[in-house]
């Protein structure tokens, strides 16, 4: 907020700027609610507030939908630009978005409710209005507003020295009747107007063309010349896109709320395109509103029990809420998200069991579930924990004895031989090509590392997925890694030579420039710590 100006006009005396974000909301909450027709009006007057003399550009949006963009000519003249559209929901988000060309700001924002049947068009509640030009034909002092003007319209004068300002009852021997018409086609024909009553004529559908003609001409039959008060020119805004569902918008509104989050979540969460919320997924399917069906909220600072909020977003397929500080169960209303295929609570506090409905669906493949291996359990393991501790234990000390002695043998056998590996002077190389993957490739299976599954030695473990389906995870090589490349290129030539049915299967490796990473299945039932410390949530029967 800038300090007034006492030489303008209020509200332009002041403006607010955003030089943080590239998108920045007002949210209206107008009492009528959705459904309803709406004019807005946003103001700007830069008078070179920030002393750079430098004139910015920046596009506003009504909703989603752009509304215009912002160009300025002279620091001390105004730009108004008016919309009349419906609220397609009970709030209107109206947004300015930086573009790189300086920093956007506004002077004033305000809200008319309207009457719905005063601007019908053939397009309804699909299109908006963009006001082009309003003129007062009938006074030269202009403006209106209100109390004039019950929606407080702008208006513009335009008299001319040949026009008559007039206001007369007409004699009974009088009449006033005429045709209006737009480029030719007539609008409406032998049109009388009442004495006293304002009537609106309207062309519904919109014209094409550079130029138009409007045409006022009385009747053969009129013993008076036509009258004409006003006149309106607007532009049709096709709303191409649709706002979020609102009660998915509601309920992650309500987790921003409850846990605090810091994330720049304004305005609609999937729009504009190329601006929807960070960690947030919507489904798009034509004129349907967007669904949200994933929300990544790793590493976010959440405390606190998890929110109920989240069984409201009935279509959500995936949810990563590890390395934060969630505490309590894990609870049962998780179970009414049919649709999640993939739920991440690793690293948190949570403790206690896990919904019988969820574990069923993982062992059935149709969820991937991860969950802390501390004070978790499954709900029919919770009271028998140490039951599970003999079966388990057999199979895994063998296997991790079979580990050892295969990675003994491979330690003999690497000093007969040095043929297995290539080393570069420059850079280190994996001789074998078998089951090699390109860097944008892994970024592809990792979906720009979406989603953080784990953390270790060598760097970060990302969660993946194959073309085929097969759900993988790729450590990928941290520049920061106290590990080099070279114990990476060992660990990578050992997992390509060892195979065992107790050990995760190798899927392949990238060594693309300065980029390296290992994929290998993915283990959703947890690790080989996990069985030998008896704390996993799933048991194993020989």
């Amino acid at each position: 907020m800038y300090p007034n100006i006492l030489d303008l006009p209020y509200p332009l005396s002041v403006l607010r700027s955003f030089p943080l974000g590239n998108k920045n909301c007002y949210t209206l909450k107008p009492t009528a609610g959705k459904g309803n027709l709406y004019l807005i009006r946003a103001s700007f007057l830069y008078g070179n507030y920030d002393g750079l003399n430098k004139f910015p550009e920046f596009d506003i949006y009504f909703d989603v939908n752009l509304w215009t963009s912002l160009k300025f000519r002279e620091a001390s003249e105004p730009v108004i630009t008016e919309i009349i559209g419906y609220a397609q929901s009970d709030n209107i988000h109206i947004c300015l978005v930086n573009k790189g060309l300086g920093t956007p700001f506004i002077s004033a924002l305000e809200l008319r409710p309207l009457n719905n049947s005063i601007y019908d068009t053939e397009f309804g509640t699909s299109a908006s209005l963009v006001l082009f030009q309003r003129l007062d034909v009938g006074s030269t002092n202009g403006s209106g507003r209100y109390k004039d003007d019950i929606y407080d319209r702008l208006w513009s004068s335009c008299l001319l020295p040949t026009w008559d300002s007039i206001m007369e009852k007409l004699e009974k021997n009088q009449s006033r009747k005429f045709n209006i018409s737009w480029n030719d086609p007539p609008l409406s024909t032998h049109f009388s107007p009442r004495y006293l009553y304002a009537t609106t004529i309207s062309s519904p559908r919109a014209l094409v063309g550079k130029e138009h003609w409007i045409s006022i001409y009385k009747t053969e039959d009129s013993s008076l010349p036509p009258i004409l008060n006003a006149v309106e020119t607007y532009l049709v805004k096709q709303l191409d896109e649709s706002p979020t569902f609102s009660e998915d918008v509601d309920a992650v509104m309500n987790v921003k709320t409850m846990y605090k989050i810091s994330k720049n979540w304004v305005g609609d969460p999937r729009g504009p395109k190329n601006y929807s919320w960070e960690g947030l997924t919507c489904q798009y399917n034509g004129s349907v509103p967007p669904r949200i069906i994933s929300m990544n909220l790793t590493s976010c600072g959440l405390t606190g029990t998890i929110a109920a909020s989240f069984a409201k977003l009935s279509l959500l397929e995936s949810s990563d809420l590890s390395y934060n500080g969630l505490t309590g169960p894990v609870p049962e209303f998780l179970e009414e998200l049919k649709y999640l295929k993939f739920l991440n609570l690793k690293n948190n506090q949570l403790s206690g069991s896990v919904p019988m409905a969820l574990i069923e669906r993982s062992e059935a493949g149709l969820l991937i579930l991860s969950v802390d291996d501390q004070n978790v359990c499954s709900s029919s393991s919770c009271n028998n924990r140490k039951t599970n501790y003999v079966p388990i234990l057999a199979p895994t000390m063998s296997a991790l004895v079979l580990f050892i002695a295969l990675l003994v043998i491979w330690k003999l056998g690497r000093r007969k031989s040095a043929k297995e590996l290539v080393v570069s002077s420059k850079k280190h190389i994996i001789v074998s090509k078998k089951r090699q993957f390109t860097y944008a490739e892994v970024l592809k299976i990792t979906n720009n590392f979406h989603t953080v599954i784990g953390k270790g030695g060598f760097g970060i473990v990302y969660h993946g997925q194959m073309a085929d389906g097969t759900h993988v995870a790729a450590k990928i090589l941290s520049a920061s890694s106290s590990q080099g490349p070279k114990e990476f290129q060992t660990e990578a030539e050992l997992l390509m030579t060892v195979y065992h049915r107790n050990l995760v299967s190798f899927v392949g490796y990238c060594d693309d420039g300065d980029n390296m990473a290992l994929i290998s299945e993915y283990m959703a039932n947890g690790n080989l710590k996990d069985y030998l410390s008896g704390t996993s949530m799933f048991s194993i029967t020989i």
